[in-house]
């Protein structure tokens, strides 16, 4: 595998040596051209003042030293020397903001200048692009001063330090010579590597030069292209660009080159590094060091400014750059806006932080109390009581820097908070209760949730829970409600919510009374049915049919055993009310087995007879009667037939009896009544002879006429006592 990728490798480096060659002839034509222009605008600034000023760099870290680093060459093109602070001046943004305060010139007062060389290495690198680069690296380091210091940093998948700053070039030169290629690119890491090496560098007058013939690959990077240009410019660290070829990221390298008041070199040809890299050289060993005091706040605000030099000969020029503020405590910025107003609605709060280090913690405390570490925190009004309050945020950067920043708000009053679970399905109609949880709050207490259908109270709560049952069965049919829950707090604000519905036709609700399935009837029983319904009840039925009374929605009911078989009966009760609702119920009951019923009349009890006396007999109950028997003192059973019997008073004769009726039914059940009575017989007439007067002496003759009759004595009949009838007798039930 290695030997494949080796090979590999090597196939690469030769089609990319074969395209250098290819396009080496093109390309010089085109530099042909550039150099052209460059020459033809030279010659023409030169026409206009003998003397030209480059700015190359700019560290703004400190405002009371910003050093501007800047070329002088005169016409053609040599340094001018000689220079004082009365030959500079500010122009711009900064012309009455701004002081010079000392000018040095790197040769003449053999100032020594750090430079930090950042060199890509990728596998796109290998072959001629590396070689050259390496010649005009050496080029560079042969081209400072011997007190220069210089730092290598090679970059692919990673970034290496091969060399610290050191000032021996023969180290730096054997490094040049140890290069080796391979991998992706990590073009952001190695450009923030090079400037926060550059920023500990031991002298304050330092560069940053990097190489490179693309850009980001591989998402290697643990950095992002925003923090590397950021660290530019915060560092004052001026970041030369050299973009070799034609897939380099021109607009970063750009970017970084700007941003720090440095050069970025465009796509120039391998052959072309030398020339690039003695230029540099010559311009850091040339320059001119201006300290100047900023009298601006330390805001990170950007200053369009313009240097301007007078020369020996009169002749004067400007260089045009910007200047940053530096940071270095956090600055902090809430939106005013925002508290304008009372504070009605949660309102999200983000803390703009400006600062130059890497922010490690931020507070956001709220009337003394922590609410959040994040810059961006929601003040909730339903949370805090209304009034004013107060919020303080304090952040802290790596450093150890704090910035704070502080502002107070009023919170409005605010009506309460209010919810509910009760969410009516679409398109239907509710047929259950519904049991209504209801969550309230808000600033201030709440003093009472009320429960309004249809308009009309009909529940209060002064407490939570707050629950209220919905009971469609008390509410009409085919029409829309509505349920309007209501909470007020103790400012008196209120909080309504409002939900529409629809319940279903539901059947009416039965309640029986006086009977249920534990009943055994044995006698007499009465009962009521109680009726609710949705609408007015059109119709309520008992069955069996049964001795009863309707009023309003009640109907009331009579059950008498006796007129029932014995066994399991049953009750049906249907309620129909005027929506066509219609609810039915059944009871089932146990009978009890009874005896007969009897009643005797004809004769009431304890009368007196004095002839034969006929008794009638009625019997009842549940089932058939099979026989009734009559027995007269204790005496042997009769048979009766016909449902009437015969008191024998003669038979029986005077004096005290009693008739014993025993009546059985087919369940072999037996009633028996008994009937006292006394017997008072008439006597029987007795008849006495007329006398008449005959002589004794003499004979009289007989009478032939018809004799006179003989006076009868005619018995009077016997006061008979003819019984009335009186109360019917109750049978005393046979054992």
């Amino acid at each position: 595998m290695r030997e494949c990728a080796r090979y590999s490798d090597l196939f690469v480096q030769s089609l990319r040596e074969c395209a250098w060659e290819l396009e080496l002839n093109r390309r010089a034509l085109r530099a042909f051209f550039a150099v052209l222009l460059l020459l033809s605008c030279l010659m023409a600034s030169a026409q206009d003042s003998s003397i030209h000023i480059d700015i190359i760099g700019i560290d703004s870290t400190d405002l009371e030293q910003v050093t501007i680093h800047a070329s002088v060459l005169d016409a053609s093109g040599k340094l001018v020397s000689g220079l004082g602070v009365e030959d500079f001046s500010l122009g711009g943004e900064l012309a009455d903001y701004g002081q010079v305060l000392k000018v040095e010139n790197v040769t003449d007062d053999e100032l020594a200048f750090a430079t930090v060389l950042v060199i890509d290495t990728s596998s796109s690198m290998a072959g001629r692009p590396l070689e050259l680069t390496k010649s005009a690296a050496r080029a560079f380091i042969n081209g400072l001063g011997e007190d220069d210091p210089v730092a290598i940093l090679l970059f692919d998948y990673s970034v290496r330090n091969v060399v610290g700053f050191t000032t021996d070039r023969s180290l730096l030169l054997n490094q040049l010579d140890n290069f080796a290629y391979g991998g992706p690119t990590a073009l952001y890491d190695a450009t923030l590597r090079g400037i926060e090496l550059a920023a500990e560098a031991p002298l304050p007058r330092r560069a940053v030069v990097i190489l490179s013939d693309g850009g980001e690959y591989g998402n290697v990077s643990k950095s992002t292209r925003p923090e590397s240009i950021r660290a530019a410019t915060i560092n004052g660290v001026p970041v030369y660009a050299i973009g070799l070829g034609w897939d380099i990221d021109r607009h970063f390298l750009q970017a970084i080159a700007a941003e720090s008041n440095a050069a970025f070199y465009d796509s120039p040809e391998p052959e072309e590094l030398t020339a690039i890299f003695s230029e540099l050289a010559f311009v850091f060993r040339s320059q001119y060091i201006i300290t100047l005091r900023a009298d601006v706040p330390a805001d990170g605000t950007r200053y369009d400014f313009s240097l301007n030099v007078a020369g020996p000969d009169g002749g004067s020029s400007a260089g045009n750059a910007f200047l940053r503020a530096p940071i270095p405590i956090p600055l902090l910025f809430l939106p005013d806006e925002l508290f304008i107003a009372p504070i009605a609605e949660d309102t999200v709060i983000t803390v703009e932080i400006r600062a130059d280090q890497d922010i490690e913690s931020v507070e956001v405390v709220l009337d003394g109390e922590l609410v959040s570490t994040e810059p961006s925190y929601t003040i909730e009004p339903v949370e805090l009581q209304p009034g004013e309050h107060q919020l303080d945020v304090t952040v802290a950067d790596v450093e150890g820097d704090i910035g704070t920043v502080s502002a107070e708000f009023e919170v409005a009053a605010l009506p309460p908070t209010l919810a509910d679970d009760f969410v009516p399905p679409p398109e239907e109609e509710i047929s259950d209760t519904e049991a209504i949880v209801v969550e309230a709050g808000g600033q201030t207490e709440i003093t009472q949730v009320e429960f309004i259908v249809d308009g009309e109270v009909v529940q209060t709560d002064s407490e939570a829970p707050y629950e209220f049952d919905l009971d469609p069965f008390a509410l009409l049919p085919g029409e829309g409600h509505i349920l309007s829950i209501r909470a007020t707090n103790a400012g008196g604000q209120t909080t309504t919510v409002v939900r529409e519905f629809e319940v279903d036709a539901i059947p009416p609700r039965l309640e029986i009374a006086g009977i249920s399935a534990e009943t055994v009837l044995a006698d007499r029983l009465a009962g009521t049915v109680s009726v609710e319904s949705q609408s007015p009840i059109a119709s309520l039925r008992i069955e069996p049919e049964l001795p009863h009374t309707i009023s309003g929605n009640q109907l009331d009911f009579v059950i008498e055993a006796v007129n029932l078989p014995p066994g399991l009966n049953a009750i049906t009760i249907t309620a129909v009310d005027e929506a066509g609702a219609e609810s039915t119920r059944t009871v089932e009951f146990e009978v009890a087995a009874l005896p007969p019923t009897v009643e005797l009349s004809g004769l009431a009890a304890d009368s007196i007879i004095n002839a034969a006396q006929e008794v009638q007999i009625e019997t009842g109950g549940q089932t058939e009667i099979e026989r009734i028997e009559v027995a007269y003192d204790d005496g042997a059973p009769q048979p009766v037939e016909a449902d009437t019997f015969t008191i024998p008073a003669e038979s029986l004769g005077d004096g005290e009896h009693e008739a014993a009726v025993t009546v059985t039914n087919a369940g072999g059940e037996t009633s028996t009544i008994t009937l006292p009575f006394t017997v008072d017989l008439p006597p029987t007439p007795t008849m006495t002879p007329t006398l008449t007067n005959t002589p004794t002496d003499t004979p009289v003759p007989t009478d032939t006429s018809t004799p006179l009759p003989t006076n009868t004595i005619t018995p009077l009949p016997t006061n008979t006592n003819t019984a009335l009838p009186t109360d019917t007798i109750t049978p005393i039930p046979t054992e």
